[in-house]
């Protein structure tokens, strides 16, 4: 397949011009936006594709979505990036002087192969939240999925979800981040096999600019993989930033597209206001766009897939399995 064939769609629309503080940040995630598409069109340039499984690459990747804004979209994405920096500039305006904390949170439980993705969204923005709210903070925060390069002696990549979170004291009060971080690294619940601290805590500067960069951090998505280079003086792995293998963006892209933007954020207390701000301008964004095509159906995705894997990309690939919020209504 022609990269041009996906790629020559629309450009994406742009915000009108930000402030100062944000308009350097709308810049840097337009550039991680474009090197997560290249990657995408490298993976699948010969791609031998029936009509209309290119089609359906199309609609998920660059098309105009109705009905449910999908991560594995462009304009989708830069929706969410743009939404994110203005967000966090107004929260920075609000409230000039509270004092927050940024969280990373990276424990066993999402840990998973790129061969055979079991990705929980609902469970692992649940179990976050409630450790969370354990710890008397309110905030917002997004779930983030890279994928390593192999390990030596396992059997594939693993694509290790984690989650980050702005927040602050529900009652006002000063946090203290050391006695946080260990706090929460105690708990079982919350274990890291791989070596690392399960949460890392540290503070956030009040500047405008320091809120943008998180803005952006929180919305970007997985344009590099994380190289594991085991640390002979501590235990665990330092993480160095790499390009992707051939066919790991694609597979990225195979996840993304059975979630929504509201799958990749969670919100705690007053931080639900800045969370819905996120979704809406999304939402309004997505609204805008004449003559839209639905989104496809959860069913429709998987079917693509699969049939798009039976003869491109990495034989090895089994279904992904990906519960959002829209199976969790079905259930309920």
């Amino acid at each position: 397949m022609a990269p041009s064939r996906i790629d020559s769609v629309n450009q994406c629309w742009r915000l009108a011009p930000p402030t100062n503080s944000g308009h350097q940040e709308y810049i840097r995630a337009d550039r991680i936006r474009q090197t997560l598409y290249a990657g995408f069109q490298a993976d699948i340039q010969r791609w031998q594709l029936e009509r209309d499984d290119e089609q359906f690459l199309r609609l998920v990747t660059v098309g105009h979505l109705s009905g449910r804004a999908l991560l594995s979209n462009r304009a989708v994405r830069k929706y969410s990036a743009y939404a994110w920096i203005d967000a966090m500039l107004a929260e920075c305006q609000q409230h000039p002087d509270r004092e927050r904390v940024w969280i990373t949170i990276a424990w066993d439980s999402p840990l998973t192969w790129e061969r055979a993705p079991n990705i929980d969204t609902v469970s692992w923005r649940n179990i976050a939240s409630q450790h969370l709210r354990r710890c008397g903070l309110d905030g917002v925060g997004a779930l983030e999925i890279d994928t390593w390069k192999e390990i030596a002696g396992e059997p594939g990549k693993r694509m290790v979800p984690h989650i980050h979170f702005l927040g602050w004291s529900k009652n006002g009060h000063k946090v203290n981040v050391k006695a946080l971080a260990q706090n929460m690294c105690k708990r079982r619940a919350l274990t890291n096999l791989l070596g690392a601290p399960s949460v890392v805590v540290k503070k956030v500067g009040q500047r405008a600019q320091d809120l943008a960069t998180l803005g952006c951090y929180l919305s970007k998505p997985p344009a590099y993989a994380k190289n594991p280079i085991p640390n002979h003086v501590r235990s665990g792995f330092k993480l160095n930033q790499v390009k992707h293998a051939s066919g790991s963006v694609a597979r990225l892209i195979e996840v993304l597209s059975y979630m929504e933007i509201g799958d990749g954020i969670f919100s705690i207390g007053e931080g639900k206001s800045i969370a819905g701000a996120v979704r809406q301008q999304v939402k309004e964004q997505c609204d805008r766009k004449h003559k839209a095509m639905p989104a496809p159906s959860r069913d429709m995705i998987a079917r693509h897939w699969r049939r798009i894997r039976l003869t491109n990309g990495n034989r090895k690939f089994d279904d992904c399995n990906v519960i959002t919020r829209a199976d969790q209504r079905c259930i309920d």
